[in-house]
């Protein structure tokens, strides 16, 4: 086959129809795109396999990206790694992945979680401690209008692996340059960072039903306007 002729190098436009009588458009409005979080990352885990519905599984699969380093990373950093674990959690059951490790090896992370647990309320409190800490640092040393704590410590449940600090931002200056401030925060504690007006609409839902502010004044504003595109036809008179 000619190379002009291999379907590998065809080029062919985005869109493709059949002819009609009326051309279309897409054009953006107000409104917002189902994505990557957009549903609050809540996995449910039982001993059978439970359905990932589409809105869950495009709210919370990471891209397709692997890193390597002490540990496998899956979509670029430990969030997409959770996201992923947690889905084929699901679709597994607990029945099916005790099977995949031998049994000493359960018993020996059990007994780890158990210790850990016991310990719960102690890590709970020097973690409150710390973000309280990291709060005041923003809003006296960079300005920050206000800082809000959101995620695992106001969960009842036990700190787990991917428990982190969850701090809410606003009234950001726009100097501030919170990738430059997170590396100058030790590593014993993981900590995220979000500027109110870019969190995901899963986090936005949490900052308005039961964010707790740790310093500052005022409260978060509204998330930035969104727009979706949405086909429409044309009209006959264009």
């Amino acid at each position: 086959m000619e190379e002009n002729q291999s379907p590998y190098t065809q080029k062919l436009p985005a869109f493709t129809s059949t002819s009609q009588d009326r051309e279309w458009v897409f054009r953006k409005e107000p409104g917002t795109e189902l994505n990557y979080g957009s549903l609050p990352f809540v996995p449910k885990v039982e001993l059978n396999p439970v359905p990932i519905s589409p809105e869950q599984f495009i709210s919370w699969c990471p891209e397709t990206k692997l890193e390597s380093g002490p540990f496998p990373l899956i979509g670029g950093g430990e969030t997409g790694t959770k996201n992923a674990i947690a889905m084929l959690l699901m679709s597994l059951g607990l029945v099916e992945t005790v099977k995949l490790i031998s049994g000493y090896e359960w018993v020996r992370v059990l007994r780890r979680v158990m210790r850990e647990q016991q310990q719960d309320a102690k890590r709970k409190e020097q973690w409150q401690q710390r973000a309280r800490e990291i709060a005041q640092r923003l809003v006296t040393e960079h300005q920050v209008g206000g800082v809000g704590l959101i995620g695992s410590l106001l969960s009842d449940q036990p700190l787990n692996r991917w428990s982190e600090i969850h701090l809410v931002l606003w009234d950001v200056p726009d100097e501030f340059k919170k990738w430059s401030f997170a590396e100058t925060l030790p590593e014993d504690i993981p900590v995220e960072i979000t500027e109110a007006v870019w969190a995901l609409p899963g986090d936005w839902q949490e900052i308005a039903e039961r964010m707790e502010t740790l310093a500052g004044s005022g409260k978060p504003h509204g998330p930035r306007p969104q727009e979706r595109m949405v086909f429409h036809w044309l009209d006959a008179d264009g």
